[in-house]
């Protein structure tokens, strides 16, 4: 029978460290100081994941026993993982957890500290989302962004629910997502000026509604060709 190939040299393992992983000082450039933790958590769990480090921290790896073949390599792993997330805390965060010994254990203790309570975090993001609308200069792309920012604010705070079922083709999880994305566009809708009204009209009566992304796009369009009318009047 062959051996078992080493996981620290298998690619696809977590305990696989490449160069990149080894010279990295710090993942991401949000340092946490105490606020927008759902924030700082977002950005750490997709730098993790795409060293596939996540593991180290949400759990998903366990532990091996001390007289394991594999304790070494995960060790040294989450110790590099404990060094990515002190270095992207202020320097008194960092301290308050230097001595915990796993990564998974500064997770939670960061976790059960600074992640806040979703109600009063949606009341702030719905209020943001209900005061905004594109001023008279502003550009489609900047509104849309400020926009976005907000749904995606909510999204972390207030997840569509998915079908668990097992081997579930009621397609229920589309069905919602698609029903969300027809609000956002009359949202996003509702909130552009007087100026998109003629788009906007054209819009609602396409069958079926189109995508936020493909909405944007028109709108985008319909931008750039009159700043080249302008232009073109003022013989540039």
């Amino acid at each position: 029978m062959p051996d078992q190939e080493e996981p620290s040299i298998n690619p696809n393992s977590a305990y696989y460290l490449s160069n990149n992983d080894l010279n990295a000082s710090k993942l991401v450039n949000i340092i946490f100081d105490g606020k927008c933790f759902n924030d700082w958590k977002r950005s750490m769990m997709i730098a993790l994941s795409a060293r596939n480090k996540l593991c180290f921290a949400d759990g998903s790896l366990n532990q091996p026993a001390s007289n394991s073949a594999n304790f070494r390599i995960w060790k040294r792993c989450n110790d590099l993982v404990i060094s990515w997330i002190l270095a992207s805390l202020e320097p008194s965060i960092a301290r308050s957890v230097l001595y915990l010994k796993t990564a998974r254990e500064i997770w939670l203790d960061l976790g059960e500290r600074f992640c806040q309570s979703s109600g009063p975090q949606l009341f702030y993001v719905q209020q943001k989302l209900y005061d905004l609308n594109q001023e008279d200069d502003e550009q489609i792309s900047s509104f849309f962004t400020k926009i976005k920012l907000l749904w995606d604010q909510l999204d972390g705070l207030d997840p569509l629910p998915s079908c668990v079922c097992t081997g579930c083709n009621c397609t229920l999880t589309q069905k919602l997502l698609k029903s969300q994305q027809d609000q956002r566009l009359i949202q996003f809708l509702m909130k552009l000026n007087e100026k998109y009204d003629h788009s906007k009209s054209t819009i609602l009566m396409m069958t079926p509604l189109p995508t936020l992304s493909r909405a944007y796009g028109l709108f985008l369009q319909e931008e750039q060709q009159k700043e080249v009318n302008s232009n073109r009047s003022h013989g540039l």
